[in-house]
C-alpha cells in the first residue's frame, strides 16, 4: 500500500502535463487587470486632454469677446461668460452638440475675470 501511494505520489510530482494550463490560469486574471488598468489611464488622459483644449478656447474666446462691440453695432447684447462656457464645454457658441466629455456640464465651469486697470 505504501509503495502504491509512494509511486503515485512520485509520478505526481514529475509529471509536466498540465502545467501550462495551471500557469496560465494564475497569471491571465493578473494581466487582464493590468490591460484593463492601462485602456483606463489612456481614457483618463484622453478626457484630460479634452478638458484642456475646451478650457482654452473658451479662456480664448472670453478673452477676446467684447459685448460692447455688439451693442454700438446695433446688435444685441451677448454674455460672454456664458459664450465662453458654451465654447468650453460643448465645443459650439451655442451650446447645443453632446459635451466635449460625457456629463460635463456648465455648471462645472467657472469664469472669473480681471480687470486691468
Amino acid at each position: 500500500m505504501s509503495n502504491l501511494l509512494s509511486r503515485t505520489l512520485k509520478r505526481f510530482c514529475f509529471d509536466q502535463r498540465g502545467t501550462v494550463l495551471v500557469e496560465m490560469s494564475l497569471v491571465a486574471p493578473l494581466m487582464l487587470m493590468l490591460s484593463a488598468g492601462v485602456f483606463e489611464f489612456g481614457n483618463l488622459i484622453h478626457d484630460k486632454l479634452l478638458m484642456e483644449a475646451g478650457l482654452t478656447d473658451g479662456a480664448r474666446f472670453a478673452a477676446r469677446c467684447n459685448s460692447k462691440l455688439y451693442t454700438d453695432a446695433g446688435l444685441t447684447a451677448i454674455d460672454c461668460a456664458d459664450r465662453a462656457k458654451n465654447i468650453a464645454v460643448f465645443g459650439n457658441w451655442d451650446g447645443t452638440a453632446p459635451s466635449r466629455i460625457p456629463g460635463w456640464q456648465k455648471a462645472d465651469v467657472t469664469i472669473d475675470s480681471a480687470t486691468c486697470t
